[in-house]
């Protein structure tokens, strides 16, 4: 493999040597000043622009949904070293960290390692996998420094985005490659995280483009086991390291015209530990695996600005990645195709339109414990989306709009979504919305035979768990309603709160079959079915309140709170106790972020964060805990930043998640760690 790696990594060398002499003097350009990341104020930030609402650019502070940005200067100063840990500063998103290199990711309930509620895109390009309908967030490797905001949307966001956005959308951003010329090195170590190093260098192309090379490698330690009845404490065998290459250019084409093409590779190898089956107790035993991955990805997309004020755009990507996970060799290739068009409509209508199409192919060979029928998928994926946003009066808008999808597993889909906005004062905003999402079956679901392991129950008797998968299985659906209220006070206070109410049908769950007996030589084995079906429903409610507060010039508090309430009901004729886990997610997540500039030059930043229990841990419970991080931050000259970060620092073990798929948790330590930040 590293031969082939080599061969496919010459062209990115070759670039990353030659760009540089493109351009006189390119080599040797200075970067911006770097600035106080404190001056942007309160109504800066509730002004920003947003694009994954509606697909098309708005305020944030006039959207009529539960709408959150992580800026460039949030992800300056977290200390992260990847996407999972931004997003621990948005409500109403759990995160929680599985082992070294897992992590369960969703918004407003159904957490898992493979949570398939949430729709996760890359400039645009969705990144779930349809194996599994979720996102395997060690493979996002884009370099933090690159990334110019998040834009994370709660609730559903299916009209525009289509399948599986059913409660958010998170919307990673990465910046124009016009405004990174030059070179940037970022150097991180500590006890966790024992490197994470970036290379970027950037330039301009001619007169009309411009570009960015980049390299990041990152390598991180393993954690313990927590101990209980399905494994001892000891060495979690996660360990695991990343090293990848990336390049994004923009060229102004016209006056009117742009392009952007943009491509990535990356590589990683590691193990992580997992038990051989998913039933509780001491049948369960814990036992190291490989975990590996390599992928690539290029994207392209040509916007046009209309003469009338609109804009309309093309944009294709094509990504194939290879991955063992829990022993199982899988490989996607995802070919996807989509056009956008936004006009204005006489004086009060704004129309955004658009068609899509995606092609999927899936290989997964057979494993000891896990077959598919067949082994190669062929899924395609057609879909287009209308929506209008009205101005009824003066500060008064209402959107209507839906998706319309058909998919290979389930057929057509509709998607709508109707959403008022009022806007009484410059500083304030109540919304109200209504939408229905879908989220489609995927290849496991549809096509599976999982061998769950076997359970003595008597003398020479044992127990043989099968679970299959179902051709006839329905999508999930959930109708929900929202509202929010925004207002700023002053230029020092500003509060956003949301609420929701979501109904959820024809949920996934797990029912069994009639057993049969199957004589063995050493006995009797009892093969016990299970088969998906579409069997639960669910009601959640709750709502966040987010805060910023500039307690001084030099201060800001930004506290929030998360509420969220899952009541499951089964249909009269199930019988799962296993799949459908509505506890998976905390009912209550405090957080408070505090910033503090010292002085012109040394900034203080401190997180401190409480989880209530989770209640669906299979063999590990999962307690209550707090959090403390605080960071320390030193600027030496206009260029550079040195920076320790210290994490966990109320408890010296902490378990965050436990989940019945297989992957066993390992618990967070406290950990310090340095680093440094240089513009050249």
């Amino acid at each position: 493999m590293t031969a082939n790696r080599a061969k496919r990594a010459l062209p990115y060398v070759l670039c990353a040597l030659i760009a540089p002499m493109m351009q006189p003097g390119a080599a040797f350009a200075q970067s911006p000043t770097l600035k106080d990341l404190t001056e942007a104020s309160l109504e800066d930030l509730m002004n920003i622009q947003v694009t994954s609402v509606s697909k098309k650019e708005q305020s944030l502070s006039k959207t009529a949904a539960a709408a959150f940005v992580i800026t460039k200067e949030d992800i300056a100063r977290s200390g992260a070293t990847c996407i999972p840990e931004l997003l621990r500063m948005v409500p109403g998103v759990e995160v929680a960290r599985v082992n070294a290199s897992s992590w369960a990711v969703s918004i407003r309930g159904f957490n898992s390692v493979y949570s398939n509620k949430v729709l996760v895109l890359i400039d645009g390009r969705s990144i779930y996998s349809a194996q599994f309908s979720g996102v395997y967030w060690d493979q996002i490797d884009v370099p933090l420094e690159e990334i110019e905001r998040i834009e994370v949307i709660r609730g559903p966001g299916g009209t525009v985005w289509g399948v599986n956005a059913v409660n958010g959308v998170i919307n990673i951003i990465t910046k124009s490659s016009q405004g990174t010329h030059g070179g940037a090195v970022t150097l991180n170590g500590g006890s966790q995280t024992h490197a994470v190093e970036s290379v970027q260098y950037g330039g301009a192309i001619g007169g009309r483009g411009d570009y960015r090379l980049s390299g990041r490698f990152m390598d991180v330690a393993g954690s313990s086991l927590p101990g209980g009845s399905a494994s001892p404490s000891g060495p979690g065998g996660d360990g695991w390291h990343q090293w990848g290459i990336g390049f994004r250019s923009d060229w102004r084409l016209s006056d009117r015209d742009a392009l952007v093409v943009e491509g990535d590779d990356f590589d990683q190898a590691g193990s992580q530990s997992r038990t051989n089956s998913l039933l509780p107790g001491p049948v369960a035993q814990t036992f190291p695996q490989e975990l590996d991955g390599e992928g690539r990805s290029v994207l392209a997309r040509w916007t046009r600005q209309q003469s009338s004020g609109g804009d309309e755009s093309l944009q294709a990507y094509f990504s194939d990645f290879h991955r063992i996970e829990l022993g199982v060799p899988l490989r996607e290739r995802v070919f996807d195709i989509e056009y956008q068009n936004n006009w204005r409509l006489a004086e009060r209508h704004d129309v955004v339109w658009g068609v899509e199409f995606r092609r999927d192919d899936s290989h997964l060979n057979p494993a000891d414990w896990i077959h598919f029928t067949p082994e190669r998928s062929h899924d395609n994926l057609i879909s287009g989306f209308l929506q209008d946003e009205i101005q009824l009066s003066e500060g008064v808008s209402l959107t209507l709009g839906s998706k319309f999808e058909h998919n290979s597993y389930t057929g057509f889909d509709l998607e709508p979504s109707v959403r008022l906005a009022w806007t009484p004062t410059s500083r304030s905003t109540l919304w109200a919305a209504a939408s229905q999402a879908v989220r489609q079956p995927n290849v496991e679901e549809m096509s599976a035979a999982i061998n769950e392991g076997s359970m003595p129950i008597a003398p020479d008797v044992s127990a043989q768990v099968m679970i299959y998968g179902n051709p006839k299985l329905h999508t999930e659906s959930v109708r929900d309603f929202e509202g929010g209220y925004r207002h700023a006070i002053g230029g020092a206070f500003s509060v956003d709160i949301a609420t929701f109410l979501s109904f959820y049908r024809r949920l996934t769950t797990l029912e069994a079959g009639p057993p049969t007996f199957v004589p063995r030589a050493d006995g009797i084995s009892i093969a016990l079915p299970q088969t998906y079906q579409n069997n639960a429903g669910a009601r959640d409610f709750g709502g966040e309140i987010a805060v910023n507060w500039d307690a001084a010039t030099w201060w800001r508090i930004s506290p929030s709170y998360s509420l969220l309430r899952v009541n499951a009901s089964m249909n009269r004729n199930s019988s799962d106790t296993f799949a459908f886990a509505p506890a998976d997610s905390p009912e209550h997540v405090y957080r408070a972020r505090s910033r503090m500039d010292i002085s012109r030059r040394t900034s203080f930043d401190q997180t401190l964060s409480w989880t209530s229990r989770l209640g669906s841990g299979i063999s590990w419970p999962v307690p209550a805990h707090w959090r403390l991080d605080l960071r320390l931050a030193r600027r030496i000259g206009e260029a550079a930043e040195i920076s320790v970060l210290a994490q966990n620092l109320l408890a010296p073990r902490v378990l965050e998640f436990s989940d019945g798929y297989g992957i066993a948790p390992t618990v967070n330590t406290r950990s310090i760690s340095g680093q440094l930040n240089w513009r050249f």
